[in-house]
């Protein structure tokens, strides 16, 4: 079990090639934010702020999260939140309680 909110990453493909000698390797990740249980009444406003946009009025944008370190720590060459949404309701393996989740699109350059 555990407690929302919570993220789960998951690889979607890694493009080679993408520059010569083997070069500018790309990979898609879907990163799924599980925010609470569809029933609660926050769940839409706290969907509304982890959607949000970067910048000092919020602070949970995940794009803002994400892009606040674009090398990773100088690990990849750069990453950035593609898109987002939409919203829906999920339920977790091993589990019958409905959440509401929202899925990010996050590319990355190695």
């Amino acid at each position: 079990t555990f407690t929302p909110p919570a993220a789960l990453v998951e690889i979607d493909n890694v493009e080679y090639h993408g520059a010569f000698d083997g070069g500018n390797v790309t990979h898609t990740f879907t990163v799924f934010v599980i925010v609470s249980r569809v029933s609660d009444r926050g769940a839409a406003q706290a969907l509304s702020s982890y959607m949000s946009q970067p910048g000092t009025n919020s602070p949970s944008s995940i794009s803002g999260a994400i892009e606040a370190d674009q090398t990773l720590g100088g690990v990849v060459s750069t990453c950035f939140v593609e898109k987002s949404g939409p919203p829906a309701p999920i339920t977790v393996v091993g589990g019958e309680v409905v959440y509401l989740a929202v899925p990010f699109t996050v590319i990355v350059h190695a």
